[in-house]
């Protein structure tokens, strides 16, 4: 991840970030309306208001657009005002209204999403957001059959996880089930055929795969 280590203001500026990082939504790729997460509120930041935040985004300007954050159901949230790199996607961040260590303790968790279509496009093979991995066909590497259907990625704490939506051919009881998002047991992810080939070692699926 590629990060301004300076201290950013709010600003105009587009974006141009190549990628997005935590949970989204349940929605289609082609729904340009998909919230994004691009962003965890952490603990208080000394006593004015200040907290820490983990960056899911490749730009930290995501954050300081004027039209400001929205919640997990699209509302306007609040304004970002500063941002500033301290180490990997950890900043710290002066939010609009904010101004006691009481109200920023608050805000701890509070998940910051923007709009799938105010993101900028991806050019780079390999690349994508993954809110459009939502719906895609998952096969799996030995055999080739296909054993479900991506429906969300979530990170609880120990890395991303792939929520696979069970076929009806794998499992008349259908259900889903948790997959690391790792190139060991994701080796395949076409965006261009909108396929993704998954490697499940031997008995994984018997042994319902569920977060911790």
């Amino acid at each position: 991840m590629s990060a301004d280590k300076s201290q950013k203001k709010r600003g105009g500026r587009m974006p141009s970030g190549a990628g997005t990082d935590g949970d989204v939504p349940q929605k289609t790729a082609a729904q340009d309306d998909a919230l994004l997460c691009v962003a965890r509120i952490g603990r208080a930041f000394g006593v004015r208001g200040g907290v820490h935040l983990t960056l899911f985004a490749d730009d930290p300007e995501l954050l300081l657009r004027e039209d400001g954050v929205l919640d997990e159901k699209g509302n306007f949230l609040f304004r970002v005002d500063t941002l500033h790199w301290r180490k990997q996607d950890d900043y710290t961040a002066e939010i609009e209204g904010i101004t006691d260590r009481d109200a920023a303790e608050a805000l701890k968790g509070k998940k910051l999403y923007l709009p799938r279509a105010v993101l900028p496009v991806i050019e780079e093979e390999d690349s994508f957001y993954y809110v459009d991995l939502i719906g895609i066909p998952v096969f799996a590497e030995t055999g080739g059959a296909e054993i479900g259907e991506i429906v969300s990625v979530q990170n609880f704490g120990a890395g991303d996880l792939l929520e696979i939506r069970k076929s009806e051919t794998l499992s008349a009881r259908g259900g889903s089930f948790y997959l690391p998002f790792t190139k060991e047991c994701v080796p395949v992810v076409d965006m261009t055929a909108r396929r993704v080939v998954v490697h499940l070692p031997e008995g994984y699926l018997d042994e319902e795969k569920k977060p911790s």
